[in-house]
């Protein structure tokens, strides 16, 4: 969405189907275009508006996605609790550019655009063990995760749960096989239930 009206236009619409659906993620990483472009994520106060209207229209699980371009991941994150968010979605995609040399021009129409894969993993795994650590909500850990390996490692900085993105674009079954991955893990550490694993980072 491009402002608040345009998310409760879009939150009406599910409201239609809602009985249908489990959650809603919103991206709180789309420019405000009536604020100069900045991303809503920057500013608490439209966090809390755009969570709660949502909230309000559809009364089922919300979840703020952030973005990790800026600084403020905590207080955006105590805006969209207060807005009515039962979890966060930590990290969203980090701003990156590209340019063909033999063009001078951008690769991407935009210029500016969203990096994501497994390059961006080490900076998304720092910011859910910061955010995890404050104890506002809880937090689904994405950002680079391509096997059950970077899976876990998200789980032990404090992640409750993992998104899986562009990894599904290049292994259709990598969701499975992060499943077995972890189920195997567990099984040869006796581990009984993967709660245990999550937080257990030591430092």
């Amino acid at each position: 969405g491009q402002d608040l009206e345009e998310f409760r236009k879009v939150a009406s619409r599910a409201a239609d189907v809602k009985e249908r659906i489990i959650a809603v993620e919103l991206n709180l990483s789309c420019p405000n275009v009536k604020k100069g472009g900045m991303a809503f994520s920057a500013m608490p106060d439209e966090v809390e508006k755009i969570v709660s209207s949502t909230v309000s229209i559809l009364n089922i699980p919300v979840i703020a996605k952030l973005s990790p371009n800026y600084q403020n991941l905590v207080e955006a994150a105590m805006a969209a609790k207060k807005g009515g968010a039962e979890a966060l979605s930590v990290i969203n995609t980090v701003v990156g550019m590209a340019v063909d040399i033999e063009t001078f021009r951008p690769r991407l129409g935009n210029v500016l655009g969203g990096l994501s894969g497994p390059a961006v993993k080490p900076i998304a795994l720092a910011k859910v063990y910061s955010l995890t650590r404050e104890k506002i909500l809880p937090v689904i850990g994405m950002g680079g995760i391509f096997s059950w390996q970077d899976a876990l490692e998200f789980l032990l900085v404090g992640a409750s749960a993992v998104g899986v993105g562009t990894a599904n674009f290049i292994q259709y079954d990598v969701g499975k096989k992060i499943i077995e991955g972890l189920r195997n893990y567990l099984k040869e550490k006796k581990i009984y239930n993967i709660n245990e694993l999550i937080g257990r980072l030591r430092t």
